[in-house]
């Protein structure tokens, strides 16, 4: 009950658990409480990914490209064993004084497997940590 109040204030988190037309199709993963460093390369230019999920992608920005514009970007993420490299097309959904938000044009199965990947190893890095504190 609280959840849905909260989706229809516009609050919501975009869960599971929430109003059907405010949730999100892909879980977003915030890359700041990943423990995991991430970055985006757009041509050349290398910027901090913020957060992302199975159908895009959020990064800091300090460009304004509109709105459905197609840009090739280099996504690493850097576990703690290696480092992943995700080649994806994205189109700009929303270009903010300093964030561009954008959607995955087409998933490929690699792409879905290097995700999946990135996701396991957040996952053991916290479940190590998790066994430390």
């Amino acid at each position: 009950m609280i959840d849905r109040l909260l989706n229809i204030l516009g609050l919501g988190d975009g869960s599971l658990n929430g109003a059907s037309e405010w949730r999100r199709r892909h879980v977003r993963h915030d890359i700041r409480q990943s423990g995991v460093e991430a970055e985006v390369e757009v041509n050349g230019r290398t910027y901090s990914l913020r957060d992302w999920s199975m159908g895009g992608l959020c990064f800091e920005a300090d460009g304004n490209p509109a709105p459905g514009q197609d840009i090739d970007m280099n996504i690493r993420f850097r576990l703690p064993h290696e480092t992943i490299t995700i080649r994806q097309t994205g189109r700009v959904v929303r270009a903010m004084k300093t964030r561009i938000a954008t959607e995955f044009v087409q998933t490929t199965p690699d792409m879905q497997r290097r995700f999946r990947k990135v996701l396991d190893g957040i996952h053991a890095l916290q479940f190590v940590e998790s066994q430390v504190a």
